[in-house]
Parts: structure tokens; C-alpha cells; sequence
């Protein structure tokens, strides 16, 4: 294999690594207070405060907007668990 193959099939493993550690951080509970960042592309857009409701199969977070009110599930790395 050249070394081009080599570099992009391991870049991609630890990729699947990191986001694997990602969704198994278990810090963020039901009913936490959290902040969620909200990115187009790689450009961001804005935040909102929500609440933490429960964890998906897929890794993502659902969150309860507090504005409107909806939940939506949240990829982890865009989500900060609010202090007290």
C-alpha cells in the first residue's frame, strides 16, 4: 500500500477513536443545565441554554431548548455542562 493510503485509513481510525471517547463522556446527566453551540459547517452560528434529557444509542446528546422548547439531539462535542 502507499503511504498516502496508509496515512488517510489511519487518520480516519483515530478520527472513529476520538469521537467514540466523545460519546462515551457520561459527565453530562438527565436534567443537567448545558449550553449548546451551534456550528454551519465549520463557522458558528450561536448558542442556546438548554436541558440535558437523556443520552442516545448513537452517542448524541438530546437536549430541551429553554427558548422554544424543543429537543433536539446534539452531537457531545458541542455541548458544556453549565455550573450551578
Amino acid at each position: 500500500m502507499s503511504r498516502v493510503v496508509i496515512f488517510l485509513l489511519s487518520f480516519f481510525y483515530a478520527r472513529c477513536i476520538l469521537i467514540k471517547m466523545a460519546s462515551l463522556n457520561t459527565e453530562i446527566k438527565k436534567g443537567d443545565r448545558v449550553s449548546v453551540s451551534v456550528y454551519k459547517g465549520i463557522y458558528f452560528r450561536y448558542k442556546y441554554a438548554g436541558t440535558a434529557v437523556n443520552w442516545t444509542d448513537a452517542g448524541r446528546i438530546r437536549v430541551k431548548a429553554d427558548k422554544d422548547g424543543k429537543v433536539k439531539a446534539v452531537n457531545p462535542e458541542h455541548v458544556k455542562k453549565l455550573p450551578l
